[in-house]
């Protein structure tokens, strides 16, 4: 009789292209994972790897059998792991990636929130303005602000996020400038510009909506809670999330250039690897997000 292992096992070979890296994954010795394969060939009277002492490669017969098995596997892991999540409490810790910008009070209390649901959940927070590479680096998640999410990854969309032109209210006296004169205006207005310092090509000002105005950079930094301060201290204009700036507009530190209006929104997603044995702490994670961010 066939045993849903010695598919999982074939399943592992193929994905890492390797015996040993096969056993490490299902945590069992090498010569386990060979007498797995060995029984799975035999009850299937087929041969599915050609292996040498330095290359496995997949026969055409095992190409087909992981095609039909994936699907199949997928479907029973996803089973398996809905009746588990009733019963076992999530735990452990999550390796996270997200921009420098999620440094904000929004994002710490939604943490703090699913912390206090899941108190056995514990993170590794990495703040970065580039994209990681999730497997390699070994993340559990990336949040990722972006108009298209990579191709290769699973993408789950949580929210939009609202990104405002503002600057101190003593800088926009100091350009002569408010949300009527910008828009009825048909002189130029030249600003000083805040910018993060990964974007790499001047903005166009016309796309953004504000086609009088030339904004030239005077600070670029990978820090964006330092542009904030940039811009609360009067040094100019700077273009800056909603999380990390909602405070400062409420109690008008910040006045955005559009009449309180975002230049522009862009989608939140949670970006992970693979839906297949996704761990119980990841999923509640990802769907605890996409609850409170909707």
């Amino acid at each position: 009789m066939l045993d849903l292992m010695s598919i999982r096992v074939f399943q592992e070979i193929v994905e890492t292209g390797s015996f040993s890296k096969a056993a490490e994954r299902l945590d069992m010795s090498a010569p386990m994972v060979s007498k797995y394969m060995a029984k799975l060939e035999k009850h299937l009277g087929s041969r599915l790897l050609n292996r040498t002492s330095r290359h496995v490669s997949v026969t055409e017969a095992g190409q087909l059998y992981y095609e039909q098995t994936h699907t199949a596997l997928d479907i029973l892991n996803t089973a398996s792991e809905t009746v588990a999540l009733s019963s076992v409490t999530p735990s452990g810790e999550l390796k996270i990636s997200a921009p420098v910008w999620f440094a904000n009070a929004h994002f710490a209390q939604l943490l703090h929130q699913y912390q206090q649901q899941y108190p056995n959940v514990h993170f590794d927070l990495h703040l970065e303005n580039h994209i990681v590479d999730i497997a390699l680096e070994g993340f559990d998640l990336a949040l990722r602000v972006t108009p298209e999410p990579a191709a290769g990854l699973i993408a789950k969309p949580l929210c939009n996020i609202s990104f405002y032109l503002v600057g101190s209210p003593s800088y926009l006296q100091a350009l002569g400038l408010n949300s009527q004169h910008l828009n009825n205006t048909q002189q130029t207005i030249h600003a000083k510009f805040i910018m993060p310092n990964y974007i790499k090509r001047a903005l166009d000002s016309a796309a953004l909506g504000i086609p009088n105005m030339q904004l030239a950079p005077v600070l670029k930094s990978n820090d964006n809670n330092l542009i904030r301060h940039a811009a609360l201290s009067g040094m100019g204009l700077a273009l800056l999330p909603e999380w990390l700036i909602s405070e400062d507009l409420t109690t008008k530190k910040l006045m955005a250039v559009q009449q309180n209006r975002p230049i522009f929104e862009m989608q939140l997603y949670a970006v992970y690897t693979s839906r297949k044995y996704m761990p119980l702490k990841l999923r509640t994670l990802i769907d605890f997000l996409a609850e409170h961010l909707k």
